[in-house]
């Protein structure tokens, strides 16, 4: 007589206190750009950069269509010079306003950072995550307009790009992680959305030139201290650089300084910064 025995069905052992493996900081900084970046495309100001990118690329394109190319340069380099090389500097500007503006601050404003600070995550992977969703968000903007800069180029010289376009190129992406360390540093140092927007704006914008002008005018020197005197070589990479310009290879320097001594800052206010 065959017997009745009941098979147990096997259990897999449940997992032990640390068995999982614990996400790197690095794996942190990735998630946090990944949901960094699906909020700016959920935001309006995403689409309003993208809608003045597109707009003065428009502008420009009706104005070769209507007026000729002599408008702007009559040669491929001169193309570059009058539409990328004027403009590209205020397109980064204004990404870094809009999107590094109150990256921070809103955190400490809505608190909202309650959710994020709250997980087990250091708040330096916070940071430099949101911090590479804002650029790579800002990229995104970028490369839409140069397509719009190439097409004409193409369209109207043929398909040779200039050698220099490719570095004023380089040059932009660096100057943006630079821009937005610095509007990443102001908002770090505010609880206030509007005020850190609007301190990003008026320095971006107007308070570098200003003091720029005041140096040279009254200390005859050239203001190497502020990342706008960099931005020259955006467009000065397509001719001989002028007595006024800074070299590439120092607006390259001050583009880095920039970039390194406002993220260590801005990842040391963060840290020691409290939500209250």
């Amino acid at each position: 007589m065959a017997s009745n025995k009941t098979k147990k069905r096997e259990v897999a052992p449940a997992p032990q206190s640390g068995e999982y493996p614990i996400p790197s900081d690095m794996m942190h900084i990735w998630i946090m750009a990944k949901y960094s970046i699906i909020n700016y495309f959920r935001s309006r100001r995403f689409y309003i950069m993208l809608a003045i990118a597109l707009i003065l690329g428009l502008l420009f394109s009706l104005l070769l269509w209507k007026y000729g190319t002599g408008t702007i340069g009559a040669s491929s380099i001169g193309l570059y010079v009058g539409w990328w090389g004027s403009t590209i500097g205020t397109i980064v500007v204004l990404c870094a306003i809009l999107f590094g503006g109150d990256a921070i601050s809103r955190e400490f404003q809505n608190k909202t950072g309650y959710s994020i600070i709250g997980n087990p995550i250091r708040r330096a992977p916070i940071y430099l995550g949101k911090l590479l969703g804002a650029f790579m968000v800002s990229l995104i903007v970028i490369v839409i307009y140069m397509m719009m800069v190439v097409a004409n180029s193409i369209y109207y010289f043929g398909p040779s790009i200039p050698s220099q376009f490719w570095e004023s190129l380089a040059f932009t992406i660096i100057y943006t992680a630079a821009a937005l360390s610095l509007t990443f540093v102001i908002s770090s140092l505010s609880k206030s959305g509007a005020v850190s927007i609007a301190v990003s704006a008026v320095l971006l914008l107007f308070g570098f030139g200003m003091i720029g002008l005041l140096v040279q005018v009254f200390g005859n020197v050239q203001p190497f201290f502020l990342l706008s005197y960099s931005e020259a070589i955006l467009s000065s990479v397509f001719s001989p650089v002028q007595p006024h310009d800074p070299t590439v290879l120092q607006g390259l320097i001050i583009m880095v300084v920039y970039f390194s001594l406002c993220t260590m800052l801005g990842l040391f206010v963060f840290e020691k910064k409290g939500l209250d």
